[in-house]
This record gives structure tokens, sequence and C-alpha cells, in this order.
């Protein structure tokens, strides 16, 4: 009589551990779900071909949709000449062939800011750099606010272009890194990136 009970109360604890396990997994599987269904849908093709007038000549390239840092963001770039990687919460476009010895970084950043409008995160650039940066109101190649600066008129001088759109109750932050004398490639270059760039509402 004592091993029937035996064995019942130790199938019993075996099926209410299994229940138990069962119970514990299934909010991880719920949470997962709400993720994945709050993530915005992204309507647009996966490439597209752009015509584009780089250093006076024309060429049309094939271009491939990327999808910003949490998907709040999509673009097409020319991933022959470009590659986008995440770094501490910030994209950054970047040539695949490196710039150069000597020269300055070619880049560009895109970085979303919480609660902070455009004019507030622009008093940011005020002290960061050692020339001026010129503001000004525009709708391309996004409808921003824009600031623009040089550090001088040599070839390996630093050109700095930021772009602060209003989006999502905060700001999107883009920030072109260049030399002057790849202005007309790289520069020209991001620019048509930028054209193409939509956020996901």
């Amino acid at each position: 009589m004592r091993k029937i009970i035996y064995t019942v109360f130790t199938a019993s604890l075996l099926l209410a551990g299994c229940v138990s396990t069962a119970t514990d997994q299934q909010p991880v599987v719920r949470q997962k779900e709400q993720i994945e269904s709050a993530s915005p849908k992204i309507n647009r093709q996966p490439s597209m071909e752009l015509v584009q007038s780089v250093e006076g000549e024309e060429e049309v390239v094939t271009m491939d949709l990327v999808i910003g840092h949490n998907s709040l963001y999509s673009m097409y770039i020319d991933a022959e000449r470009y590659q986008l990687d995440e770094e501490d919460k910030k994209d950054v476009l970047s040539p695949v062939v490196s710039v150069p010895d000597g020269y300055p970084e070619v880049k560009m950043e895109i970085l979303y800011i919480e609660e902070r409008n455009p004019d507030r995160v622009k008093n940011d650039f005020e002290k960061e750099y050692d020339f001026s940066l010129e503001e000004e109101q525009v709708t391309e190649p996004v409808n921003s606010i824009s600031l623009h600066g040089t550090s001088g008129t040599t070839p390996d001088s630093v050109v700095v272009t930021i772009y602060l759109l209003d989006a999502f109750g905060g700001t999107l932050l883009i920030k072109e890194t260049y030399f002057l004398e790849a202005q007309e490639g790289h520069g020209a270059r991001f620019e048509q990136i930028l054209k193409t760039l939509e956020l996901n509402e």
C-alpha cells in the first residue's frame, strides 16, 4: 500500500513540474510575438536603379534597400561602394574601399535622439567644431534643419554636413563627414542616398 502511495505521489510531482515549466515558458513566447508584431512593415522593393550625376558624369547604379537601427527608417545604398554597420545604437555608412592615408575619415552617421527636437539638438554642435556651421532649412535631400561647414580650402579640409529631422517625437540626426576633394564624389553620393530615405511610420 505504501509503495502505491509513494508511486502516485512521485508521479504527481513530476506532472506538476512539467505543467509549471510549460507555464513559465508561455510569457516568453508571447513577448517575442509582441515584439515581432510591433515592428513596422516596410513596403519597399529590395533594390532599385538610380541615375545619378557624380563629378559631372551620369551613371546608372543599382541600389539595395537597407533598414536602419530599430527599423526607424529605410534607404537605398550602393552596396558596391558603401557598407552600413551599427555602432553604439547608431548606423554608420562608410566606403568599402578605405580613403588614402592622410585624409580625413569619410562616413555618414545616423542616430535617433529621443525626446529632443531639432532646435534643441542643433545647440550641441556650437562648440563641437573649431569652424562655423551655417544653418539652413532645407527640403532636399531631406526635409530638415541643415548645418554645413568646412575647416578650410585645401583638398584635405574636413567637410561636415548635418541634417536634423523631426521624427517620432525626437530627432533623427544625420551627419556626413568627408574631405573637400571628395565633395563631388562621396558628398554627391551621400546626397543621392539620403534622397531615398523614408521614415517608417
